[in-house]
């Protein structure tokens, strides 16, 4: 079997790849490219015929792998051109734009909770009073802080 699957992918290398070639050329209009997909479409036609077997028609088997994976760099390529811009960080202290603390209030809770700084090295639960089963909620924040035993 592998002789004919070997055999099978040197007549098609040698009968069809000029014309595979051309045919992805003229999608792509890049020779570079088409070459690649070729290539991938050939290394993809050792693995799948392997398994499935030689198709009755290998130049039209190879031709659609050719040109679905030179499409799919084409399509990889623009949506690099797309999203690169958005990857730029701007010049400057990148710390000050992107500071997750910005409200200080936020910043004293997580030092609070933090648990190097419990006093029985075990973390403290602070919870609104909503969440402790009061019905009412005044107009300030207010917190509960409850202490392990």
């Amino acid at each position: 079997m592998t002789h004919r699957l070997d055999e099978a992918l040197a007549d098609a290398h040698h009968r069809s790849r000029a014309r595979v070639l051309a045919t992805v050329v003229r999608v792509t209009r890049d020779f570079d490219a088409a070459e690649d997909a070729v290539q991938e479409a050939f290394a993809e036609a050792a693995r799948a015929w392997r398994s499935s077997g030689v198709p009755d028609d290998p130049t039209a088997w190879l031709t659609t792998v050719a040109r679905r994976k030179a499409l799919d760099g084409l399509r990889r390529e623009r949506t690099l051109a797309r999203k690169l811009p958005l990857l730029i960080v701007p010049e400057g202290d990148v710390t000050e734009q992107y500071d997750p603390f910005r409200d200080e209030r936020l910043r004293l809770i997580f030092t609070c909770c933090h648990p190097a700084t419990c006093r029985c090295c075990s973390p403290r639960v602070i919870r609104p009073r909503r969440a402790t089963g009061r019905t009412w909620w005044p107009a300030r924040v207010s917190w509960e802080v409850s202490w392990p035993s």
